[in-house]
């Protein structure tokens, strides 16, 4: 597996895909289907899996790396959230400090999107249109 780095911090490694690179975003194809396409693969941007983009001057991981399913895929460092962390999670907050550079949140082992450490907090890199207004409090009951 090839390490993924953005802007010099490591993010992951994948393997099994091929990046292609235009503009402002980077988009993985697994690798059968970009060597079926060849040059192709040019006109069909932002068709691949979205892996990174540049909002302005830096590039940012993709929320949708953080979610990704594919075999070849794994975060350089994840976070592990108890559930009242997820929930602030989910609504946009930072966290308190954690892991240094970029991490995937996970709750319950599954991942929830990227968090940016700092050394005194955890920035949230959740995106705005997917944040929760509310999260119901959920308890360990039945009921």
């Amino acid at each position: 597996a090839e390490p993924l780095t953005i802007e010099d911090e490591p993010v992951g490694r994948l393997a099994g895909v091929t990046i292609a690179r235009s503009g402002s975003r980077w988009e993985a194809w697994p690798d059968r289907i970009a060597q079926a396409l060849g040059r192709q693969m040019e006109r069909t941007h932002a068709l691949g899996t979205e892996i990174a983009y540049r909002p302005s001057k830096h590039w940012m991981p993709a929320h949708a790396l953080a979610l990704f399913r594919h075999a070849g895929w794994q975060p350089a460092a994840t976070c592990e959230l108890e559930l009242p962390a997820a929930q602030a999670y989910l609504q946009g907050h930072a966290l308190p400090a954690g892991p240094i550079g970029w991490s995937v949140a996970t709750w319950q082992g599954r991942p929830l999107g990227w968090l940016r450490g700092s050394g005194q907090r955890l920035n949230n890199g959740l995106p705005p249109a997917v944040r929760l207004p509310f999260v119901a409090e959920l308890s360990g009951g039945s009921g």
